[in-house]
């Protein structure tokens, strides 16, 4: 028989150890779940979780749960199919140097200088074009906006570098195709999706079989079936032959009725982020934005973001934001630090980037209001949150020499300045849309550039739609959007009904988690996102009126019928106003 004898210095240590193991119990399990929903987070989202932030007041590390103990955030996790604005590995990551003719005449002209690249397919493909001032030509403007490209014919690998003989150089970026085969297919609305490498033709009746082979034989297709319901007949083309060629030459057969692409419908988008459901301001009935993204993603438009920078890159000490690297951004100017790199050092700069255009649909993290758009990060907030008029000024005479189309300006103050002013007329009459936050104090008492006329004034609403008590209102007041109150919880998803979106903390750089914001700050970002969805749109080119016009007659009526100076015209809603454009 086997006896156990223990001292007391060995029981000592039995209940020490034991102690222990209970402490860290207690610590780590009873006590989170004993306390209050802000530390919910530990238990219910892995690392990158929703946490709560205020730009204006001091980090504490308390009310971030136990984020500063979990691990670095996830990465963003690359999407088995394609998804507006990301780079797929059967696509190459393009990047190419083009000239434009200083004439203004000849069209965007480019080569690729990587050396071996091949086009895997026949596609249309996605280009957005940006760059700097030429000898030549020293007001060119760049085209950050996303077009639509002619198909691109595989062939051998092209090394040729671009022409820079003097004219205005710069930089185009190709992204995926808009079309691609029917097992990675892309959905873009506004444009028009279809099988890649087939087309739908139809042959007239009593066409004999052999003058069926013999126009297949003719332009090097193949029949994949004919339907015996509909009678079309599915044909299969070769590498080198596009969609587009091959329906013409299909049409010029007599014995051919009509030949089309094979055109793809989709499902109508929600996405598939994450986070989406803890984003209660985009559904109806706030924003609406899931009925409007039938329609259009904002492709095609560009938004400056004036703010405190965005994290749009990696460099030490800082690192691009996981949840942005589907988004188009281009680096404009640092107007603190006098440098050509606009990097956040604050957290509220790239958040207003997310709300505008976080990358979505990309099985991570939250979605944005207008996530085909481009952004032009401009940074005239300094870490601490404020910003001189000088700056913002630089800031917008910046954004409006550079391609945008709107300006986002989440920032303010009391105090009429001629300065800053006369930097927003300058835009308003160079056709930018102007949208500005009208401030947290809770007054009636102005705050700029928001309450200029040229500037959209954007209050705040909470979950509930009633006026949170941090948002300005007041005769200036034009619509409001939702800016959330992390006080309460009134949608009962355990968390306080902030705007959230992925950023840093202000302190360190390259740690992202998705916090929750309140404030007339992302009220105003979420308006910007919908101006965006109405440009991009329209089949003109909006002025600043019409813009308004359309915000203003969609919103949804609250409070007073018609304006009233806590509501403005009422809540923004996404659908209507896209329903509404021309």
């Amino acid at each position: 028989m086997l006896i156990l004898r223990f001292n007391k210095k060995d029981v000592f240590t039995l209940y020490s150890v034991c102690f222990c193991i209970m402490m860290i119990f207690a610590f780590i399990v009873l006590f989170p779940l004993c306390t209050n929903a802000y530390y919910a987070p530990f238990f219910t989202f892995p690392p990158g979780q929703p946490q709560y932030f205020n730009p204006y007041l001091p980090i504490n590390p308390w009310y971030n749960g136990f984020s500063y103990f979990s691990g670095p955030p996830v990465p963003p996790t690359q999407a088995p199919f394609f998804n507006p604005g990301y780079f797929t590995p059967t696509i190459p990551a393009l990047s190419s140097n083009f000239s434009r003719s200083s004439s203004g005449i000849a069209p965007y002209s480019f080569a690729f200088s990587q050396p071996n690249i091949y086009f895997p397919v026949p596609q249309t493909y996605q280009y957005a074009a940006y760059g700097s001032p030429g000898i030549t030509n020293p007001f060119f403007r760049p085209d950050p906006q996303w077009q639509v490209g002619k198909e691109i014919i595989p062939s051998s690998p092209v090394s040729q570098p671009a022409s820079v003989l003097g004219i205005d150089t710069g930089e185009i970026r190709i992204m995926p195709p808009v079309n691609q085969n029917l097992m990675h297919t892309s959905y873009i609305p506004g444009i028009a999706g279809y099988a890649n490498r087939q087309l739908i033709v139809m042959f007239r009746p009593d066409v004999p079989a052999q003058e069926r082979a013999r126009v297949m034989a003719m332009h090097n297709c193949a029949e994949i079936r004919t339907s015996p319901y509909s009678g079309i007949t599915l044909v299969a083309l070769p590498t080198f032959m596009s969609v587009k060629n091959a329906a013409e030459a299909f049409l010029s057969e007599p014995s051919v009725l009509y030949a089309e692409p094979n055109y793809l419908r989709h499902a109508h988008l929600i996405p598939n982020d994450t986070y989406f459901r803890y984003q209660w301001h985009l559904p109806w009935p706030h924003l609406s934005t899931i009925l409007a993204w039938d329609s259009t993603t904002g492709l095609g438009v560009t938004v400056a973001v004036v703010d405190s920078g965005v994290a749009y890159r990696t460099a030490a000490p800082y690192a691009k934001a996981p949840d942005l690297a589907g988004t188009l951004i281009i680096p404009g100017w640092d107007f603190v630090n006098a440098d050509a790199y606009p990097d956040d050092d604050s957290g509220h700069g790239t958040h207003m980037c997310g709300c505008i255009a976080q990358t979505t649909n990309n099985f991570t993290g939250v979605a944005g209001v207008a996530f085909s758009s481009t952004i032009i990060a401009i940074k005239v907030m300094d870490s601490a949150g404020d910003v001189s008029v000088a700056d913002e000024a630089d800031g917008i005479y910046y954004a409006v020499n550079n391609g945008a189309q709107i300006i986002n300006l989440s920032l303010g103050g009391p105090g009429v300045s001629v300065t800053e002013h006369t930097a927003v007329t300058y835009a308003y009459n160079n056709g930018l849309t102007i949208i500005g936050s009208a401030g947290n104090s809770g007054s009636s008492v102005p705050e700029y550039p928001a309450s200029y006329t040229e500037c959209i004034s954007v209050g705040a609403v909470q979950y509930d739609q009633t006026t949170p008590s941090y948002s300005n209102y007041g005769t200036d007041l034009d619509v409001v959007a939702p800016g959330g109150n992390t006080s309460l919880d009134q949608n009962f998803d355990g968390y306080g009904d902030g705007i959230l979106q992925q950023t840093h903390d202000g302190t360190t750089y390259t740690s992202f988690f998705y916090y929750f914001m309140e404030g007339t700050s992302p009220a105003c970002a979420l308006v910007s996102g919908v101006a965006a969805l109405i440009m991009s749109k329209s089949s003109t080119a909006l002025s600043p009126v019409q813009v308004r016009s359309i915000l203003q007659n969609t919103t949804t009526d609250l409070g007073a019928t018609g304006w009233d100076q806590y509501y403005g015209w009422g809540e923004v809603n996404a659908y209507r106003a896209v329903a509404n454009t021309p």
